[in-house]
């Protein structure tokens, strides 16, 4: 029923859309062939009907609207100001809007009213403060940037269908805009259906461009974010269940995280990161990103490159040995590696296929820097050109919170290309891959699986599977509702998930990464061998309602170190500890998170 209901809900908004387009056409052709609606008198007075009742009822809303709007955004404003990273320069554009919003509606309630105007001016103001609330990291910023969405696209379909509707209307409106001058009665009614036409088709031209270029990159680029949470959580039964399974779920993992906090050593390198209390998932990453930054802008540390160049990747995991695919070899210099393409295909009998070959400074999905060669004739027709296009081909991190810090580090990458055996697995995913799950270790505790050939599978550490349909229309895809799975339940009741637990918590602790994606192919019939693919410090995986507690998790210990090091700065009494401190400083639980060991090196991240 829910399904049918969204298709119905989209076909209504759809037709409100295409409502202006179709009164402009019908202004169109009541003009070329001089149709008369007075010859049908009750069509006549039912299309007056419609029209007087759409445009007061538009005008009387959108005003409340309106109001409530900017009353709400002045509420965001304060907001901004006192984040943990105010936005003072938001809040300023933000309030400079909404007082010349409440200008304009103060002068349409003193003057003659004018609705063609007054929806208009309401339209261009929600669509600015749309615009910027899309920078907002507050928690109110997200909803009210959707409202603000909300009242400029009907606002846009009120307006048009009061243009070409109401022809006094629209006789104000182009006397205003275009010739204040000239007179009422000289504007010719038919003169008034071309300009109202090619007004809304402007209009509507220009709304679809400002949601190409500023809304969909948007929405792509905070599609996992996490302030739809509570949003959600608040708004669905389902979603609601769904966030107190994950919060006991996260009760019961607490302990093991805790213990594991007292065998692991946390690498300097991370110990940048800027945290606070509440902090999300998705700004812990922001703020990690920027912590890269600023470690290399100041000291010139590129810890950065175990996950960024899969040449320093494989290198580190294969001196630790840990299992991955077989290396052929790694290769930075252009010259020595083109000769080896040339030797491999000279010994095509002695030559294993498949060749994976993994351009190490194309980490991300978007820049294809992975291809397979099955055959030595094939090495010269599509690894050979694949390489030279790939090695002169800079990284990008796009469409991520994150991009602007990461995009810096990946232009300082030196180029360079991996050589791969396959890995020994039959393909089970639904993309004929090997099955391959990306795990989330926090403090070295291996925390959850994501399957995300599946869409999306997630694994738990007391051996369920959750499932959250992420298809269209599917009630799941928008309240994030999950249900027990059981069509990977084989990988817990054979072992594999034992073994890919293990792999994963070895990586984090070699590398001494409080918080790490580990993504591991797993052979069907080896419950003992998995291997890992790669690893990842920015994931932009969407956990759903365990985000919320991955974010408690791994931010906890970092504020406990942090509140360490203030202590030890400031000289207070080893016994002392502030109310306040002590609040952000517990669990769920309520328990106190403890530092972590920080290792005592000045290596880098990726040296062995």
């Amino acid at each position: 029923m829910a399904p049918a209901l969204l298709e119905l809900l989209d076909f209504c908004v759809g037709l409100l859309l295409f409502l202006p387009l179709c009164t402009a056409t019908w202004r169109l052709l009541q003009g070329s062939l001089n149709f008369d609606p007075g010859k049908w008198p009750m069509v006549k007075r039912a299309l007056s009907f419609l029209s007087t009742s759409i445009i007061l009822t538009c005008s009387s809303v959108f005003r409340m609207l309106a109001l409530f709007n900017y009353c709400a955004v002045i509420l965001e404003c304060v907001s901004l100001c006192v984040l943990h990273d105010p936005q003072y320069s938001l809040a300023f554009y933000l309030s400079l809007s909404c007082t010349i919003g409440l200008a304009c509606q103060l002068k349409w309630s003193v003057v003659s009213p004018r609705p063609a105007m007054e929806l208009m001016e309401i339209w261009l103001i929600a669509t600015l403060q749309c615009t910027l609330l899309m920078t907002s990291r507050s928690d109110f910023g997200l909803a009210l940037m959707w409202f603000n969405y909300g009242i400029a696209k009907f606002g846009l379909c009120a307006w048009s269908f009061h243009l070409l509707t109401n022809v006094e209307c629209a006789r104000e409106f182009f006397h205003l805009i275009f010739n204040p001058s000239q007179s009422f009665s000289d504007i010719e009614n038919q003169s008034l259906r071309r300009k109202g036409v090619a007004a809304v088709v402007i209009c509507v031209v220009l709304w679809r461009g400002w949601e190409v270029c500023n809304l969909h990159p948007w929405t792509n680029t905070f599609k996992n974010d996490g302030r739809y949470l509570s949003i959600q959580a608040r708004s669905s039964f389902e979603s609601a269940k769904a966030a107190h399974r994950a919060e006991m779920y996260y009760l019961s993992q607490l302990p093991h995280i805790e213990a594991s906090i007292n065998n692991f050593t946390l690498h300097p390198y991370f110990t940048k990161t800027e945290v606070w209390a509440g902090i999300r998932l998705e700004d812990i990453i922001i703020q990690r990103a920027k912590s890269f930054t600023l470690q290399f802008d100041t000291t010139g540390a590129t810890g950065y490159k175990i996950e960024k160049d899969k040449c320093y990747m494989l290198n580190f995991l294969a001196a630790h040995r840990i299992e991955i695919p077989e290396i052929i070899g790694i290769y930075k210099d252009r010259e020595v590696f083109f000769k080896r393409l040339v030797e491999l295909k000279a010994s095509m009998n002695t030559t294993k296929y498949p060749i994976f070959a993994k351009a190490c400074h194309l980490t991300q999905g978007g820049d294809k820097g992975t291809t397979i060669v099955n055959s030595a004739s094939r090495l010269t027709m599509e690894l050979f050109p694949w390489a030279e296009q790939k090695w002169d081909q800079v990284a990008r991190d796009d469409n991520r919170p994150w991009s602007e810090n990461m995009n810096r580090l990946l232009a300082n990458l030196e180029p360079g290309i991996a050589l791969q055996r396959k890995f020994d697995g039959f393909r089970l995913s639904p993309n004929h891959t090997p099955l391959e799950v990306k795990v989330e270790v926090v403090w070295g505790r291996a925390y959850l699986g994501l399957f995300a050939d599946f869409h999306d599978i997630v694994a738990l550490r007391d051996g369920t599977f959750e499932f959250t349909d992420r298809t269209r229309y599917s009630p799941d895809h928008y309240t994030v509702g999950n249900h027990p799975d059981t069509r990977l339940l084989w990988l817990q009741d054979e072992g594999h998930m034992r073994s890919v637990w293990a792999l994963a918590e070895s990586v984090a602790r070699a590398i001494g990464v409080g918080e790490l994606r580990v993504d591991i192919f797993i052979d069907p019939v080896r419950p003992a061998h998995p291997a890992v693919n790669e690893i990842s410090l920015c994931s932009g995986h969407n956990y759903f309602f365990h985000s919320t507690y991955l974010a408690e998790a791994w931010a906890g210990p970092l504020l406990a170190g942090k509140y360490n090091q203030e202590k030890a700065r400031s000289g207070l009494n080893s016994g002392w500890i502030g109310e306040s401190t002590i609040k952000n400083l517990k669990n769920t639980a309520g328990r106190i998170w403890k530092a972590p060991r920080v290792r005592n090196t000045t290596k880098e991240v990726w040296e062995i």
